[in-house]
């Protein structure tokens, strides 16, 4: 068995784990659809089509920061 001592921060995202090594923060679909000012439902969307990648933990999606980043990069620039 594999134990982790994890360090949460106030929203509850893991940010280090017991030897003090840094993990990627993650979100959650609503987090990632009031960022970029979208619905969740369209953040579903992204999910099944594969324009945005997650990791399903329990029931829900939680979405890395490169994960976003990959989407955001792949996004029209506005201008």
């Amino acid at each position: 068995m594999i134990n982790y001592c994890l360090t949460l921060d106030n929203k509850g995202h893991i940010i280090k784990t017991r030897g003090g090594n840094y993990l990627e923060k993650l979100y959650t679909v609503q987090e990632v659809a009031d960022y970029l000012g979208l619905s969740r439902k369209t953040i579903y969307r992204y999910l099944k089509a594969g324009k945005l990648k997650a990791k399903k933990v329990g029931a829900e999606y939680r979405i890395t920061q490169s994960q976003l980043d990959e989407l955001l990069n792949g996004l029209p620039k506005e201008g």
